[in-house]
């Protein structure tokens, strides 16, 4: 349930609260990855301050110690593309 008064920021103001582009909070939007958005009108949505908080809280990790491990096969390079193997990429 909403707030009785639960403000409702624009996405220039959200995009700034969460320090990402406004593209990015239009990509998420789009495959419905952001936080829930309201549609004020037809050229016009807003996000429900207490909805972002939400979805801020169901992605936060709460972890205590190390990341987790991974094995081998689920390593993946972090130096570019030169230490690419195309030995397991399936057959064409």
């Amino acid at each position: 349930m909403y707030k009785a008064f639960d403000p409702i920021l624009n996405e220039e103001e959200l995009a700034q609260w969460l320090d990402i582009s406004r593209p990015t909070l239009q990509r998420q939007r789009s495959d419905g990855g952001g936080p829930p958005f309201v549609q004020l009108s037809a050229r016009r949505i807003g996000y429900r301050k207490s909805a972002v908080e939400q979805w801020l809280e169901a992605r936060t990790i709460k972890r205590d110690g190390a990341l987790a491990e991974h094995t081998p096969s689920e390593t993946v390079p972090t130096r570019g593309v030169a230490s690419w193997s195309t030995a397991n990429l399936p057959p064409r």
